[in-house]
C-alpha cells in the first residue's frame, strides 16, 4: 500500500487563496471529447451501481441546502476571509492529500474535509488550511471499501459497500455507532441531516434514525442522481419513457416529478429555489425550480460527472476531459477551473474554494474560485 502522502499548500492557500506564483489556466478553454467515462476504480473493479454511471449527488456547498457531500457554514463571513494572488477562474489547482487508494466520498465542515479512501478501507480528514491528513476511521475489516460519506450536526456517516454497514463516529474519530451492521445492501452514496441517515443501494434508497434502529425504504429503483434539503428529497431516475427529476417528502411519500422527457438525468445539487442536474448522459446541465416548471439549459457540449452549486455558480467535474469548470446560475460561457486532471469526481465547495476527488490521481484537490 503506498504511503500517504501530504503536500501543503503554500501560505496564501492556507490563507484561502491560490498561493504565490499560482500559474494561470485558460478558463476559456473547452475539451474536445464529451462523454461519460466507465464508472471503475484504479482496482479496475466496477462500481456499485453497474451500468453507465454512478449513482452522484449533490456536491453542496457548505452553507447550502443539505446533503451528501455539504455541511451548514457561514459562507458570507468566510467569503470576506478569502484572499488570492490570481484572477478568479484562473488559479492553479493544488492537491491537499496525495497517495490516495481510490477515494470514493467527500464530504465538508467549515474547516475539513471529510473523505473515504476506498481501497485502503479507511475515513480520513484533512483541514482546509492544510496539514497532516489524519485516519479518524482505520482499517477494522479486510475490504471493507467505504464508500459514500456526510457529516451532518458534528458527526460523519458512511457506508461500506463491501461489508454491507452504515456507520457513524465524531468529527474526531470517536463515539463509533453502527446504524446498519449489516444488510445495508451493498450500500453507495449516503446522505444526512440532523434527524436521519439516507443511503443507495441496488433496488433504491433506504434510510435510519442518525442514532440506529428500524431501516425504512424510501426509493424505489435505482436513483443516478440524488440530494437531500430540510423537507424533501430529490432525485433523477431514467426508464423507457424517459427521464425525470423527482421530488418526495423525506419519507418518500407525495413523489411528484418536477422535470420529464429528459434523455438519461444523473447528478444533482440544490440551492433555496433549484434543483439542478446533469442531462444527456452528461452532455448538458439543467435546472428546474422545486416547484415544478420549464426546464433551463445552462450548458452543453459536456461530459459533467458529478454537480455542486453556490450562490454565484454550478459547477462539475469533466470525467472526459479531466477538467472542473463552472456555469453561472442563469447559463452563460462555461469557464474551466481546473484541468490536467487524471479522474476527477466528487466535489464540494465552500466559499472560497472548490475540493474535489481524482480517483485515479489517488488525490484530494483544491483550487480558489
Amino acid at each position: 500500500m503506498s504511503r500517504i502522502s501530504l503536500i501543503v499548500a503554500a501560505a496564501a492557500s492556507i490563507a484561502g487563496g491560490c498561493g504565490r506564483g499560482a500559474s494561470a489556466s485558460d478558463p476559456d478553454a473547452e475539451a474536445a471529447e464529451v462523454g461519460h467515462p466507465a464508472d471503475r476504480g484504479t482496482d479496475g473493479q466496477e462500481d456499485a451501481g453497474s451500468g453507465d454511471r454512478e449513482p452522484a449527488f449533490d456536491g453542496g456547498a457548505a452553507d447550502g441546502p443539505i446533503g451528501a457531500d455539504s455541511a451548514n457554514g457561514d459562507a458570507k463571513s468566510a467569503a470576506t476571509k478569502c484572499r488570492s494572488d490570481c484572477k478568479p477562474g484562473a488559479c492553479q489547482p493544488t492537491p491537499l492529500v496525495s497517495g490516495l487508494l481510490s477515494p470514493r466520498g467527500i464530504a465538508q465542515d467549515a474547516t475539513s474535509i471529510y473523505f473515504t479512501n476506498f481501497n485502503a478501507d479507511t475515513v480520513m480528514k484533512v483541514a482546509k488550511a492544510g496539514g497532516p491528513p489524519a485516519i479518524i476511521v482505520p482499517r477494522r475489516f479486510p475490504s471493507e471499501q467505504p464508500y459514500g460519506i456526510a457529516v451532518a450536526a458534528s458527526r460523519v456517516f458512511w457506508a461500506a459497500y463491501f461489508r454491507s454497514y452504515i456507520a457513524s463516529v465524531g468529527l474526531d474519530g470517536e463515539g463509533l455507532i453502527m446504524l446498519v451492521p449489516n444488510g445495508a445492501g451493498y450500500a453507495t452514496d449516503v446522505l444526512a441531516d440532523e434527524a436521519s441517515v439516507y443511503w443507495v443501494m441496488p433496488g433504491g434508497v433506504a434510510k435510519v434514525s442518525r442514532e440506529g434502529g428500524p431501516v425504512s425504504g424510501v426509493v424505489k429503483g435505482h436513483p443516478n442522481g440524488i440530494a437531500l434539503d430540510p423537507r424533501n428529497l430529490y432525485w433523477t431516475r431514467s426508464s423507457a419513457s424517459g427521464g425525470a427529476i423527482m421530488k418526495a417528502d423525506l419519507d418518500g411519500g407525495n413523489a411528484i416529478e418536477l422535470a420529464m422527457n429528459l434523455v438519461s438525468p444523473g447528478a444533482v445539487a440544490l440551492d433555496d429555489a433549484n434543483v439542478y442536474a446533469i442531462d444527456d448522459g452528461g452532455g448538458s446541465v439543467v435546472k428546474v425550480s422545486k416547484a415544478g416548471g420549464p426546464v433551463t439549459t445552462l450548458a452543453t457540449g459536456q461530459a459533467a460527472r458529478t454537480l455542486a452549486v453556490d450562490a454565484s455558480g454550478v459547477y462539475w467535474t469533466d470525467g472526459a476531459g479531466g477538467s472542473v469548470r463552472r456555469v453561472g446560475l442563469e447559463g452563460g460561457p462555461v469557464s474551466m477551473l481546473a484541468s490536467g486532471q487524471k479522474m476527477p469526481t466528487r466535489l464540494v465547495v465552500d466559499a472560497c474554494h472548490l475540493y474535489w476527488l481524482d480517483e485515479e490521481a489517488g488525490t484530494v484537490m483544491q483550487v480558489s474560485k
